[in-house]
């Protein structure tokens, strides 16, 4: 998402808009909307550690870290701990311009 907010020069995507990799190649155009189109492009991909020291959640909850490490496992790939920043298209994540999350 870093690269694409970066290329967008925005951090809501619009109709229109092309998600890029890291060397800038599009992989994904936004064709149609049917959204209020506030999708979120900040937020860190939820793990185990959050649900517990934010949410104060003692027992494991499923996670996206988690489920795409596991995804990641089936298909042979073994011992990524990193996430990338996703792009949670039916998050609602309001921001002000320039003050920030709402």
């Amino acid at each position: 998402m870093e690269h694409t907010r970066a290329h967008l020069n925005k951090i809501l995507p619009a109709v229109g808009d092309s998600f890029v990799t890291n060397r800038r190649n599009p992989i994904l155009t936004i064709a149609q909307d049917t959204t209020p189109g506030n999708h979120d492009t900040l937020m860190a991909a939820c793990d185990s550690h959050r649900y517990v020291k934010q949410f104060h959640i003692a027992e494991y909850h499923e996670n996206c870290t988690d489920s795409l490490k596991n995804a990641l496992g089936e298909l042979g790939e073994q011992g990524r701990e990193f996430s990338p920043a996703p792009f949670n298209i039916f998050m609602y994540i309001p921001v002000r311009d320039g003050l920030g999350l709402s």
